[in-house]
C-alpha cells in the first residue's frame, strides 16, 4: 500500500530525512513546507478499513518505522531534532488519496548536526527486516533507564547466543548492577527491597553502563551490516 507519511516537520529537515532514509525504498518531499514521506514498502498490500486490527497493525508498523529511525539516530550517538507525526494517507486501488484515521500518536527523532557526518541510511533497511535490530532500536528511542538498557542487553544476548570474552565480564558487571536495589537503587532491573546474595566486588555507575550497552549495540548492528556487504559481494 502507498502511503503518504506527512510530518510536521518543515522544510529545514529535510535533508536530514532524505540522508536518513537515502537506503529505504521511499521518497521525501515537501508539501506546504512540510516534509512528507513517501512509500510503498511500510505495509505490504492493501488495508482492510473496515477491519479495526489491520488499521492498528498500520499504525504499528509506522509508529515502529519512527522508533526505527529515532533508535539508529540514538545509536550512532547524534544531536536529535523531534519529528512529529501529522497525519498519515494512504492511496486507495483507484489512485485516490484518503486519510488512514486512528494509527495513534507517531513521534521520532531524526539526526541534527554532529562534527562527523552521521550514516543510518543503512542501517533502518536492515532493521526493516531484521526482528531483534528493529526491536533494540526502539527499545533505543525510549528512555535509557536502568531496565531499558537491560532489555537492550537481553535482545542482543538472544540474538548471538554468547558475548566475545573481551567484553564479557564487563557485560557481567553491568547485569549484577542494574539487578541490584543496593547499587541502583529505585531504578533497579528487580522490584525487590533487600538483595540476595553477598554484595558484588564491582559495580558499574549509570554513566558507564549506557555507554557499555549503546557500543555493544552499535558493533552488534555494525556486524550484522558487514555480513551483508559481505552476501552482497559474493552475489555479485
Amino acid at each position: 500500500m502507498k502511503l503518504f507519511i506527512h510530518l510536521k516537520n518543515t522544510r529545514e529537515d529535510t535533508k536530514a530525512i532524505k540522508e536518513s532514509l537515502e537506503n529505504f525504498d521511499c521518497s521525501v518531499v515537501v508539501e506546504n513546507d512540510q516534509v512528507v514521506i513517501i512509500t510503498s514498502s511500510l505495509v505490504v498490500g492493501d488495508i482492510d478499513l473496515l477491519n479495526s486490527n489491520n488499521i492498528w497493525e498500520a499504525g504499528l508498523r509506522i509508529t515502529e518505522f519512527i522508533d526505527i529511525i529515532n533508535g539508529a539516530a540514538i545509536v550512532e550517538g547524534v544531536i536529535l531534532n523531534h519529528i512529529s507525526l501529522l497525519k498519515v494517507v494512504y492511496e486507495n486501488p483507484e489512485g485516490k488519496q484518503l486519510i488512514l484515521g486512528n494509527v495513534g500518536r507517531m513521534e521520532g527523532i531524526l539526526p541534527g548536526v554532529r562534527i562527523d557526518k552521521p550514516d543510518i541510511s543503512k542501517i533502518i533497511p536492515l532493521a526493516l527486516k531484521d526482528e531483534a535490530v528493529a526491536k533494540a532500536l526502539r527499545l533505543s528511542s525510549r528512555e535509557l533507564d536502568w531496565a531499558n538498557l537491560f532489555r537492550i542487553y537481553e535482545v542482543i544476548k538472544e540474538d548471538i547466543g554468547k558475548f566475545p570474552k573481551d567484553i564479557h565480564s564487563m557485560l557481567n558487571i553491568f547485569t549484577t548492577s542494574a539487578n541490584k536495589s543496593s547499587i541502583v537503587g529505585d531504578s533497579a532491573r528487580h522490584g525487590t527491597i533487600k538483595d540476595k546474595g553477598k554484595p558484588p566486588k564491582k559495580i558499574m555507575s549509570y554513566p558507564d553502563a549506557k555507554f557499555l550497552i549503546v557500543k555493544t549495540l552499535r558493533e552488534w548492528i555494525n556486524n550484522k551490516l558487514d555480513k551483508v556487504q559481505e552476501r552482497g559481494k559474493k552475489l555479485d
